[in-house]
């Protein structure tokens, strides 16, 4: 069943790329704990950051909004790319729960957004963001 939410968050997230000052794809991980709420410092050990990088944790809509609004100036290609970003976000509410998202490092920083699947495990998706 977990392999389940894998295709369903991969399929979801499939030739998406994450815009920043560099694009990255989305990638699925799991980590092995039964946490309802993560700490940084749990979520820091879980994804094996040492402890010097910076977390912080953003909300899902702070994390979507740049991507799911749509510009004026979007033609067809980027109006397309915002509703395969709102039917991300919808597929990731639909399969997780609690989910929260940690963005770790400064300049290059790793986004998890890790949620509870329907087997109790914690999984999600991550990408990179470059912000210089």
């Amino acid at each position: 069943m977990a392999n389940d939410t894998k295709q369903t968050l991969l399929q979801a997230a499939e030739g998406l790329l994450y815009p920043s000052e560099s694009d990255y794809p989305f990638e699925y991980f799991e980590w092995q704990t039964t946490s309802d709420k993560l700490s940084k410092k749990e979520m820091r050990q879980l994804s094996g950051l040492s402890t010097g990088v910076p977390v912080q944790t953003i909300s899902l809509d702070k994390f979507f909004e740049p991507v799911t609004q749509v510009q004026d100036w979007y033609g067809e290609e980027e109006k397309a790319g915002t509703e395969k970003f709102k039917n991300l976000r919808q597929v990731l509410e639909s399969n997780l729960q609690n989910i929260q998202v940690f963005k770790a490092g400064k300049v290059e920083a790793t986004v998890y957004i890790a949620g509870k699947d329907a087997q109790g495990k914690r999984a999600g998706l991550s990408t990179k963001v470059v912000e210089t």
